[in-house]
């Protein structure tokens, strides 16, 4: 019988969703072929949490070109980036076409700046789609400093943010606001993989070699493996959205969630690692 990927609930929402969610804003090209197969590899694994933007490409279009058949298997996400009302629900209304569904579970302002929010009343334009039922729940993608006047509002269910043991920065702020009862999306949960590997930046991953944390990888763990099972240590990362074209590596990203969380003597040691050695 095949394992099944742990949940957590997400916040306040009550939905109970994977910790391995996945990201689809692919960047290498891929043919209908090639989206088709990893798509359906990631709902059937059991992942039920799917991020998205309209401003992922034809990230949406092909959702709801391959999945539509499947959209009761799991949450869907994705983000608008229009900061005028109007502009904004004429968006969201184009996602909901190219997603093939009349809802998406969470619509999320994709990083917008405080000043832009206030400036066009933004919060009471997503409250307003969340009562039409375009949209379940209403969030945020962001970082500090934003992230932490966004939480202050109280105004979002959810927060999409980056975190992982190179980027810690946000950490503080998300526990608050997990704390408070918002749901957490990571992205960032591996640093966007190793330089030469995946399309990490070297400047973030120079991080890795200054803490030394390969002194603390298992025998045959591969640094994406213990970056992810870093970031689902904390249980406030509720779903880490991990983007992957290629089917072998989304079984090794479910392979090393299905290892669990990491041991708390090992997490500590690792912490106090970091912590005494500030991000370059």
């Amino acid at each position: 019988m095949k394992s099944q990927l742990p949940k957590t609930t997400f916040g306040k929402t009550g939905l109970e969703v994977t910790r391995l969610g996945y990201g689809s804003g692919h960047r290498k090209p891929m043919d209908d072929k090639q989206r088709d197969t990893i798509l359906n590899a990631v709902v059937d694994a059991g992942i039920n949490f799917i991020d998205t933007a309209i401003s992922y490409g034809n990230s949406e279009k092909l959702i709801g070109k391959f999945l539509k058949h499947k959209r009761d298997k799991f949450y869907l996400a994705t983000k608008g980036n229009l900061w005028n009302a109007d502009d904004l629900e004429n968006q969201l209304n184009r996602s909901l076409k190219r997603l093939a569904t009349d809802y998406v579970d969470v619509y999320q302002l994709h990083n917008p700046t405080i000043d832009q929010c206030r400036s066009a009343d933004l919060v009471d334009t997503l409250n307003k789609f969340k009562k039409s039922g375009k949209c379940r729940w209403v969030g945020v993608s962001t970082s500090i400093p934003d992230f932490k006047k966004f939480v202050e509002w109280d105004s979002f269910d959810i927060f999409q943010i980056p975190y992982s043991a190179l980027q810690m920065e946000n950490e503080d702020t998300m526990n608050t606001a997990a704390n408070s009862g918002a749901g957490i999306i990571i992205n960032g949960a591996i640093a966007l993989g190793e330089p030469n590997v995946g399309i990490g930046s070297q400047a973030i991953w120079d991080n890795f070699e200054k803490y030394n944390l390969q002194e603390f990888l298992d025998i045959n763990e591969t640094k994406t493996s213990f970056m992810l099972r870093f970031t689902l240590t904390n249980n406030n990362a509720h779903t880490a959205i991990v983007g992957t074209t290629n089917p072998e590596h989304l079984d090794t990203n479910i392979e090393s969630v299905l290892k669990g969380p990491m041991e708390v003597e090992l997490y500590n040691k690792i912490r106090k690692r970091i912590d005494s050695n500030p991000a370059i």
